[in-house]
């Protein structure tokens, strides 16, 4: 009965979204090229880091590499490292300081080089690179009348580079001088802004200070300025947890992205662990006894010897989580780690107060006095499997809540109910629901004005995405998605960034079964079920391993 409802609920949606383009004015085309307005760009965390001499010292795409190459003696003597004083001193002695000790030590080993100080600021004189750097002063210094042949901009002409890891309150600072230059070369009273990811934190962090009256538009793709990134969130605030659907899921999109070729015997395991409950069984009996002692003071070690000391990634940690994750990474007030993190401590809690308490009235501040507006949320994808929303619909970074500033969503294997879609259609939101009837885009702060891309991961800024953003933010009338060739839900290649407006027909995008029977079976029946089902996949992949293996020796 339910699938019959939601065949008829999908109809319905497509004949009155039908009905509305035939009634629209022809649609605007993307382009990323004449603009008569600046285009000023900030970029996300991608951009790789050098030391005071030139030398590159951390680039995010050669992470997986280096730690590929990492020999296995290696790999071998910091796993000892680690382990030693947590059988040793932890579990028999119930000290576990060397513990932590320890696992800061190896992790932050790894990345030395990206590490901030105490204080937030740069190691041995590391940043952006000096080309970075000339590319925004030879952008300053063109000749504007001969720029281009007519006279316009392009996306790239003006992208603001920055050292991803520092204050965003710093940095904004850094943005407004740069847009305040480029009104000067330009002889253009405002420009078009635009960001994506943590560069959406210092965009929030320029309109907190410097307000909204330079800007002609303000365009964001795969942002994590509303509500944080939930993976960097509630990994440091407690909310850690194991999820093998997740994990399975994550593995599937992997394979399928060219990120991983994993055997499928791996895939069937951990499918067969979930639909047998023993990683609940194991996690619930790990945090009735070490979990606690372990966990707290392991998170606090992985998280400032890697990214947490940067103040630009705890940005990203939503409202609820701040002061839990402030706990557990540098314990309560008075602790010796508090007082010897006092000075980034002392800049994440103003970012705290300038910007994440006051967002409510900086985002109505965008919305009350910026005409153009485009946000790009990007779907398709689960969170990270070892967070509580894991199962949240999302980029694989940020939710789809969060990127798209307010849309209701259904699970990332799930849809939205027939109950509450029915309600949605009767009052006239019918043309909010997406047609895979995974989101409501009638909440979003800027509902008119909020694309979603499905199939795009957040770190893949693709072609189309580039256009609609600059389309948008650069027409002279007002853009919304009912006046773009791309629509307000469009599916989108990940890998050639082509796209197509979303129709019930090329909406299912999934690299797996995205069904919530599948992922949480409810009852006993249904999980013996699954059980069932899991087992047989996995001895029918026992066996392909079984016969290879007996081939290799004949």
């Amino acid at each position: 009965m339910k699938k019959i409802v939601s065949i008829i609920l999908c109809v319905l949606l497509l004949a009155s979204c039908a009905f509305t383009g035939s009634a629209a004015e022809e649609k605007t085309p993307v382009t990323r090229v004449g603009s008569k307005v600046p285009v000023v760009l900030v970029g996300g965390d991608g951009d790789k880091l050098v030391d005071e001499n030139g030398k590159e010292v951390f680039r995010f795409l050669d992470l997986g590499n280096a730690i590929g190459d990492t020999d296995t003696e290696t790999i071998k003597e910091s796993v000892l490292n680690v382990v030693k004083p947590l059988l040793v001193q932890g579990m028999l002695t119930g000290n576990f300081d060397p513990y932590y000790e320890a696992l800061y030590n190896e992790v932050s080993e790894m990345f030395s080089d990206v590490l901030l100080d105490e204080n937030g600021e740069p190691r041995n004189g590391s940043g952006i690179t000096d080309a970075r750097k000339e590319e925004m002063r030879v952008a300053l210094s063109r000749d504007q009348k001969n720029y281009t042949a007519s006279g316009t901009y392009e996306l790239f002409d003006y992208h603001f580079w920055y050292d991803w890891r520092l204050d965003p309150l710093y940095t904004a600072d850094l943005l407004n001088d740069y847009i305040e230059q480029v009104k000067a070369v330009t002889g253009q009273p405002k420009v078009a802004l635009l960001c994506r990811c943590v560069g959406s934190n210092v965009v929030l962090s320029y309109i907190s200070k410097y307000g909204t009256s330079s800007l002609y538009s303000l365009g964001m793709c795969g942002v994590v300025g509303m509500n944080g990134s939930e993976p960097m969130s509630e990994s440091i605030s407690g909310k850690f947890s194991v999820n093998l659907p997740a994990i399975d899921r994550l593995i599937y999109d992997l394979n399928a992205l060219g990120y991983l070729d994993l055997d499928p015997f791996v895939n069937s395991t951990l499918e067969l662990l979930a639909a047998g409950g023993m990683t609940n069984a194991a996690l619930a009996t790990a945090k009735a006894t070490i979990y606690r002692v372990i966990v707290q003071g392991a998170t606090s070690s992985l998280a400032l010897s890697t990214f947490f000391s940067c103040p630009m990634y705890w940005a990203c940690v939503n409202a609820k989580d701040y002061e839990d994750a402030k706990l557990y990474v540098f314990g309560p007030e008075g602790s010796e780690k508090r007082q010897q993190y006092a000075g980034l401590i002392e800049k994440i809690d103003a970012y705290d107060a300038a910007v994440r308490q006051k967002l409510p009235a900086l985002l109505e501040e965008v919305r009350d006095t910026v005409d153009r507006v485009c946000i790009i949320s990007k779907y398709g994808y689960q969170l990270s499997p070892v967070c509580e929303s894991a199962d949240v619909l999302s980029d694989q970074i940020a939710s789809v809540y969060s990127s798209s500033f307010g849309a209701t969503t259904s699970l990332a294997y799930d849809t939205l109910s027939d109950e509450y879609i029915a309600s949605r259609v009767a009052a006239g939101y019918g043309d909010y629901i997406s047609p895979d009837l995974q989101v409501d885009a009638s909440t979003c702060l800027f509902p008119e004005q909020t694309w979603f891309a499905k199939g795009a991961t957040h770190s893949n800024w693709t072609k189309g995405e580039n256009a609609l953003l600059y389309t948008v933010t650069t027409s002279e009338k007002v853009l919304t998605t009912a006046d773009t060739e791309i629509g307000r839900f469009f599916v989108e290649d990940n890998e050639t960034g082509d796209w197509q407006n979303m129709t019930a027909e090329n909406c299912n995008t999934y690299n797996w079964d995205a069904t919530p029977e599948a992922q949480h079976p409810q009852g006993f029946i249904a999980r013996l079920r699954a059980f069932i089902r899991a087992l047989r996949v996995w001895l029918s992949q026992l066996k392909v391993i079984i016969r290879e293996r007996l081939a290799s020796k004949n």
